[in-house]
């Protein structure tokens, strides 16, 4: 997980990373909520359900990961 998000922002700049994160469906139900009232939605509760599923290694993924690290040392 930790390298998919280094790939992804680590050559992003502050307002790069923002714009990834404000365009995720979450962030752009909230956003279009806000211009229709009309007023900000701070403290609003933000409904992770509607991003992709989060990738979760196994536990036999991550033993061979830690094996490859140790090995490399």
């Amino acid at each position: 997980m930790a390298s998919f998000i280094v790939d992804k922002l680590g050559n992003e700049n502050y307002r790069g990373v923002l714009d990834i994160a404000y365009a995720t469906p979450p962030m752009k139900e909230i956003i279009d909520e806000k211009q229709f009232c009309g007023y900000e939605l701070y403290g609003r509760v933000i409904d992770m359900s509607k991003s992709n599923p989060i990738y979760k290694s196994s536990r036999q993924d991550r033993r061979l990961a830690r094996e490859r690290l140790k090995a490399k040392q």
